[in-house]
Formats: structure tokens, C-alpha cells, sequence
């Protein structure tokens, strides 16, 4: 009911007076719940305080990990180039802090962001060159090896499942390269015709 009033009378973005609106302020305690609210009634995710800083700074500055997922589902991969008034940005912020799991959670979804940006692009680009499916027996192949190779590694902790993550989406855009050059590659029955032709 506060949401709805608030949106209403466009409270959502009232700032304190460091300029931190309720989600800023939210992201700031890492209160999850609070930031899907105000997420649902469209508040905005752009948003900066006097420092410049969005809500991933704030996230970085505050080590909030908690609501990085809920924000991941939101924000654009530009929001991750986007510095503060100390030219900084949030990975800078969370280096500096030596907050390294929250530095690998930011690169994780910045390539995560990456990847499904450019297989959109691809089949958008090349809408009948793509096979309904990538998971190829080929791909079964590759993926019994990595999980072979890095099988023991990922009950090891974070980190190993961290690689491991890397690798599929790597495999991802793999089998879609392969993809496209199986379907551009020509049949023997079309080389015949050209020889043919010639």
C-alpha cells in the first residue's frame, strides 16, 4: 500500500540528503526484499546519489551482495561502465575494498550479459542459421569432459564453480560458432552443381 501511494505521489525517487532514494538506500543494507518492492513499482534503477554513485556502486561500496542477483535481472550491461564522481566504477570500488567475491559476481554477470547479448544479436542476424537447440552430441562430448576435468574441483568451493561457469558459457558461444559455420558450409551435392555449372 506505501509502494502504491509512494508511486502515486512519485515518492519512490525522494532522496535524503545525500541524494540516496529508497532503492539506493535499500541497496545500501542489502535489504532484498525492499529492493524487489520498489524494483516491481518501477522505480528508477538509474539513479545517483551526490557521489555519482548508481546502484551497483552502492552495492560495491557496501559489499550488499544479497541483492546483486535481484539487480542482475534489471540493469543493462552499460550500468557497468558507469563511473561515479571519482571516476570509479563498481568494480573499481570493489577491488579497491579487496571485496573479491563481490568483484567476481560483478565480472560473472557482466560475461553472463555479454553472451545472451551476442547470441541475440547472432539470431537476429542469422535467424534460419541456428539450429533449434546448440546441445549437439558433440557438445554432450565436451561437456562429459569438463565436467571429467573439473568434477573434483567444483566440490573444492566457489572459486572451481566460478571456472566452471566460464567454461560453459565459453562452450556456449562455441557450438553457436559451429552452428553457423555447418549451415554456411556447402553440401556435396551443391559442389557437384557447381562444377557442373563451370
Amino acid at each position: 500500500m506505501l509502494c502504491e501511494f509512494g508511486a502515486a505521489e512519485n515518492l519512490l525517487e525522494t532522496a535524503d540528503k545525500s541524494g540516496n532514494t529508497p532503492l539506493l538506500t535499500a541497496v545500501k543494507h542489502d535489504q532484498t526484499q525492499i529492493v524487489t518492492v520498489l524494483v516491481q513499482f518501477s522505480c528508477n534503477l538509474f539513479a545517483r546519489n551526490l557521489r555519482g554513485d548508481t546502484v551497483l556502486h552502492t552495492a560495491a561500496l557496501h559489499n550488499s551482495q544479497a541483492v546483486i542477483p535481484i539487480l542482475a535481472s534489471f540493469i543493462t550491461e552499460e550500468m557497468f561502465a558507469l563511473r561515479n564522481r571519482d571516476g570509479m566504477t563498481a568494480q573499481d570500488i570493489a577491488t579497491s575494498l579487496q571485496n573479491i567475491s563481490f568483484a567476481r559476481s560483478l565480472q560473472v554477470i557482466l560475461r553472463n550479459m555479454t553472451v545472451k547479448n551476442a547470441l541475440s544479436e547472432r539470431e537476429i542476424a542469422y535467424p534460419t542459421s541456428r539450429p533449434h537447440h546448440l546441445l549437439s552430441r558433440s557438445n554432450f562430448r565436451h561437456s562429459r569432459q569438463r565436467s571429467d576435468l573439473y568434477g573434483q574441483e567444483d566440490a573444492d568451493g566457489p572459486e572451481s564453480a566460478h571456472k566452471s561457469e566460464i567454461i560453459s558459457q565459453t562452450e556456449l558461444m562455441m557450438a553457436a560458432r559451429r552452428s553457423d559455420i555447418q549451415t554456411q558450409r556447402p553440401s556435396f551435392a551443391q559442389v557437384q552443381a557447381r562444377e557442373r555449372k563451370a
